[in-house]
This record gives C-alpha cells, structure tokens and sequence, in this order.
C-alpha cells in the first residue's frame, strides 16, 4: 500500500517538474494497472485507472499507454454492455 501512495503521488506531481516523461509515463501506466487490477493492496477503481491511463496516452502521447487505454476503455465498455 505504501508503494502506490508514493506512485500515486510522484505520477500526480511530476508530471510538472520532478521527472522526465519517460519516468511519468511508467508511473501513470504503474498507478493505472494497480489501480485496474487492484495490486499492491489496492482496491480495484476503474475509474481512477482510465484518468490515469488517459493521461499517459493524451498528455504524455506514450504509444503503450495508449494501447492499454484503448484496451481499458474497451474493457469498460464491455463490461457496461453486458448489464
């Protein structure tokens, strides 16, 4: 649980000024799958993972963040579909 508090929070905070976009890309795409998956200690929040993805894919423009937003939002739409 730690280690997602410290993600959480150095992805929230350096994307500004604390670490180059290749280190915020591999903590948005970390905190996102955490999140997703519900590991680490974490409980699963969709929700939460998509902001996270989404802004490893727009703001970021990482090709891999990206792909697994694209495949999350497939996921969600799925998983709506089918109630």
């Amino acid at each position: 649980m730690h280690s997602y508090i410290f993600l959480l929070l150095v992805a929230a905070v350096g994307n500004s000024c604390l670490c180059d976009n290749d280190l915020a890309t591999v903590l948005q795409q970390t905190v996102g799958r955490m999140l997703f998956w519900g590991q680490q200690g974490v409980t699963p929040d969709i929700q939460r993972a998509v902001k996270h993805y989404e802004r490893g894919a727009v703001r970021l423009e990482d090709p891999v963040s990206m792909y697994d937003y694209g495949i999350v939002l497939l996921q969600v739409r799925k998983t709506c579909d089918l109630q």
